[in-house]
């Protein structure tokens, strides 16, 4: 009987598979993708995926759970049922490494700025980076309400400039409001349709921040600690004093507290972390949100990030080796 025959679209899926597999082990494939590819995907699929205002990620996943529920009930025997779903995982596989992961594993291009730096110093790093970001904090705070666009539009173009080529979004989709914050997070990208996602709730400076760190992973960026480098580096180089203000204010919080005691920030910096620190608190998160992040945790160091989420910490580091390089 025909429905007992292995589905076609297992074969489908093992030749997709095998042709990402090809590109991911071979010497500086990874490098070559993420400069003679990935740019010209993201020309191709961000002035899709940005159109309207409805996020395409979760329409996607229907699609797929459709497609696999069809497969099970289904006229067919077993042996097509299965092989018809392993190739569909396969697919969903293949497609991610193509969209995204094949070039997950390339320096990234914020990796330049950092070559000729001098080697990190610990106690003498964080305490200078720490004077220059209280200066900036002083020096940009907001007189009133925060411009989140124009802070937006000046890190897209400082990033852009970064990642010649690449196609930015220049629109950030919503979640409905509060999901991602119950979930333990604040913005993430979608690896199939290149968006960036954004828990609206935000105070309006660490949304501007949230979004300049995902926009760093869009330039290019994989690894969270370059991405969190990036995004600050982008935000401190942009022509926006709120840009500026917001990247310096992510950075100043992220420094051990030992060394912010001493100097305590300027009033509107204080006032908006603790607006932050009210938003965190008024989130709702349970087992699930620990258990994503547990998950993440693992997944990051699968794709060779050996620090998992405690990466994030080392951008911050990082950003003080440039500034010493004279980077900003």
């Amino acid at each position: 009987m025909r429905g007992d025959r292995p589905s076609r679209l297992a074969l489908v899926g093992i030749a997709a598979w095998a042709g990402a597999a090809a590109v991911a082990w071979r010497d500086g494939a990874a490098e070559a993708w993420a400069v003679r590819v990935y740019p010209g995907w993201t020309q191709l699929l961000v002035p899709l995926s940005e159109r309207g205002a409805v996020p395409w990620t979760p329409l996607l996943a229907l699609v797929l759970l459709g497609m696999a529920w069809a497969s099970v009930r289904g006229a067919g025997g077993w042996i097509h049922s299965v092989t018809r779903l392993a190739g569909l995982a396969l697919l969903v596989a293949a497609s991610f490494q193509a969209s995204w992961g094949l070039h997950g594993a390339a320096s990234g291009p914020a990796t330049r700025l950092l070559d000729g730096a001098p080697p990190y110093q610990e106690s003498a790093d964080l305490v200078q980076l720490e004077e220059r970001l209280r200066e900036v904090l002083t020096a940009t705070a907001p007189s009133g309400a925060f411009d989140v666009a124009g802070a937006a539009d000046a890190v897209r173009a400082e990033l852009a400039a970064l990642a010649p080529g690449v196609r930015l979004p220049a629109r950030v989709k919503h979640p409905p409001r509060g999901m991602l914050a119950a979930l333990g997070t604040a913005g993430v990208i979608s690896p199939w349709t290149l968006e960036v996602h954004v828990e609206p709730t935000l105070p309006p400076w660490s949304y501007q921040s949230v979004h300049a760190h995902e926009l760093a992973h869009l330039a290019g960026h994989d690894n969270e600690a370059l991405t969190e480098f990036a995004g600050l580096l982008a935000g401190l180089r942009a022509a926006h004093p709120h840009a500026r203000y917001a990247a310096a204010l992510r950075a100043w919080a992220s420094l051990p507290a030992a060394v912010r005691a001493p100097h305590p920030g300027p009033a509107r910096a204080m006032q908006d972390l603790n607006a932050q620190r009210e938003h965190a608190a008024a989130a709702r998160r349970d087992g699930m949100a620990r258990a994503l992040w547990w998950a993440y945790d693992r997944w990051l160091r699968l794709r060779g990030q050996p620090r998992g989420i405690e990466g994030y910490a080392d951008g911050v580091r990082m950003l003080a080796r440039a500034s010493r390089a004279g980077a900003w």
